[in-house]
C-alpha cells in the first residue's frame, strides 16, 4: 500500500477527480508499458469472471 501511495504521489496523480479515478490505470501503463497494461486488464477481467462464477456456484449449492 505504501509503495503504491508513494508512486502515485511522485507521478502527480492527485488533485481533481479525473486524476484520482484513473491514477492506478495510468501508473500501471507508465510503469509496465502497453503489454503490461493489457495483462493487468486481462487479470482483472478474469478475476471478476471467477468471482461471479463462484458466487453462482454457491447459490446453486444453497438451492439444492
Amino acid at each position: 500500500y505504501r509503495l503504491i501511495s508513494i508512486s502515485l504521489l511522485q507521478m502527480g496523480f492527485y488533485g481533481d477527480k479525473e486524476s484520482k479515478l484513473n491514477s492506478v490505470i495510468h501508473l500501471v501503463e507508465s510503469s509496465l508499458g502497453q503489454k503490461g497494461y493489457i495483462l493487468v486488464n486481462l487479470v482483472a477481467f478474469f478475476n471478476c469472471f471467477i468471482s461471479e462464477s463462484l458466487y453462482f456456484d454457491v447459490i446453486s449449492l444453497l438451492l439444492q
